[in-house]
């Protein structure tokens, strides 16, 4: 198949493989993209919105999906054995980020690019979702680092002006590994087609 026809029928593709409430958080994102043009104080408006319509009940829908799991096997005793670990795991976090915020910090940006990477990428493509998971934090940090030292400082609570070391030294491997897997991701059709 060729460039032009496979991509004629991608879109087609992508439209049928989504469910119609998939597409408000499909849009969301150019969306986002967009209050970068808006002033400051709206932007922020947006994106809490955004926050609250689209990520709050994402969250929300834990105990949802442990109902329909646990209840056919545990009856009534269902929530006391979701809530009671989910909710220590709550007060877990909350100590965690008080007690050692950078850890923490560290932490928790490792398991949301693990996380959003490995949803996005397919079974078994580890690069490509350490690329995908770290595109969202890698990015604003060597491109905006002040903005981004901000909000981080403000997310844990300990004044630093730029972004720490570490952070640093991951937004580059993440460079470096990006540069590496979109240079493989374009040769590998163009040595298939030479073959």
């Amino acid at each position: 198949m060729s460039g032009a026809a496979a991509s004629a029928t991608a879109l087609p593709d992508l439209i049928a493989r989504h469910r119609p409430w998939h597409w408000p958080v499909l849009l969301a994102g150019p969306a986002l993209v967009l209050t970068a043009f808006l002033p400051r104080e709206l932007g922020w408006i947006c994106e809490l919105a955004a926050i609250i319509v689209l990520g709050v009940p994402h969250g929300a829908l834990d105990g949802e999906i442990a109902r329909d799991v646990l209840r056919p096997r545990l009856g009534w005793a269902w929530f006391p054995v979701f809530s009671l670990p989910y909710l220590s795991l709550f007060a877990f976090v909350l100590a965690a980020w008080y007690v050692a915020p950078l850890s923490t910090l560290a932490i928790f940006l490792a398991a949301s690019v693990w996380h959003f990477g490995s949803e996005d990428a397919p079974a078994g493509a580890m690069l490509e979702a350490l690329i995908r998971g770290g595109l969202p934090i890698a990015l604003p940090v060597l491109l905006h680092p002040a903005t981004t030292a901000f909000v981080l400082a403000t997310i844990a609570h300990v004044p630093f002006a730029q972004p720490p070391d570490w952070l640093w030294a991951g937004s580059l491997c993440w460079l470096v590994l990006a540069v590496l897997w979109l240079g493989l991701t374009i040769s590998r059709p163009v040595a298939k087609a030479l073959s």
